[in-house]
């Protein structure tokens, strides 16, 4: 596996660009740039479960064809949209990742742009996949259209049990409490108020996750929800996912969530 010369790099990535127009060339040019990089007996091995096969590529080379295709994806989408297609047809995790990375750098509010990611989000298996699509695909939208960006999530989370766009709204949460000020928190517990007393093993790692974070930004907050927020949690299983959850909290909410659900 030749190391990265970056004079090179830049040579194969023009290549690249020059058949941007034409996404099956783009994807035999790219398909030939990461076998060029990769170890002959490590290719595109299968994993258990659903994780998509992987040519174990190294993640610098993705993000400098990243990097050179980002201006002409925010300038010009409609070029890049079929090319971005195009990666997404190829059952390979690198055409996928970096398929998600381009999504990113396309304006959120270009035609069919949500579309495409609701689409890859319902038809991915691959955790690495979804986790791209949920923090670096969304970015954009999270941090620069936050209202935009709470909706999606509300609508992901409508229903009355766990589904998997709720869980695709949960983890892309975590991203954005992160970074978020005690002034964006509201929204959030707004968010989570029809979810907690539907809590269930499906979304147990997520809303603990969840619960956590908040608490990191403000205590006081998050214990003043879980005391009127928990009281409503009726369904046995959401009440035993609870207690269950209680044991990767900060002591305090841990106290509050086994004394208010105490005595099933």
């Amino acid at each position: 596996m030749p190391a990265i010369n970056l004079t090179r790099l830049k040579k194969q990535v023009n290549d690249l660009l020059a058949v941007v127009d034409d996404p099956d060339r783009f994807w035999l040019r790219f398909s030939a740039l990461l076998h060029f990089y990769t170890n002959p007996t490590a290719r595109a091995l299968p994993r258990p479960g659903s994780y998509l096969p992987s040519l174990n590529a190294h993640d610098p080379l993705l993000r400098e064809v990243e990097r050179r295709l980002a201006p002409l994806a925010a300038a010009s989408p409609e070029r890049i949209q079929p090319v971005i297609l195009r990666l997404w047809q190829e059952p390979l995790l690198e055409a996928h990742l970096l398929a998600a990375r381009l999504l990113a750098h396309i304006p959120p509010q270009t035609a069919n742009w949500l579309d495409i990611l609701n689409a890859w989000l319902a038809a991915s298996r691959d955790p690495r996949v979804r986790q791209a699509l949920l923090t670096e695909t969304l970015r954009p939208l999270r941090e620069t259209a936050p209202e935009r960006f709470i909706t999606l999530l509300a609508n992901w989370l409508k229903g009355n049990a766990p589904t998997p766009s709720w869980n695709h709204a949960l983890l892309a949460l975590q991203p954005y409490l992160q970074n978020a000020s005690e002034d964006a928190l509201p929204p959030v517990f707004a968010l989570l108020e029809p979810i907690l007393p539907a809590a269930a093993p499906p979304i147990q790692a997520q809303l603990t996750a969840l619960l956590n974070l908040l608490y990191q930004k403000s205590p006081a907050e998050t214990r003043y929800f879980l005391r009127h927020t928990l009281p409503q949690v009726r369904a046995p299983l959401s009440r035993r996912t609870l207690r269950r959850m209680a044991a990767a909290l900060p002591e305090d909410l841990r106290l509050l969530v086994r004394q208010t659900l105490q005595g099933d």
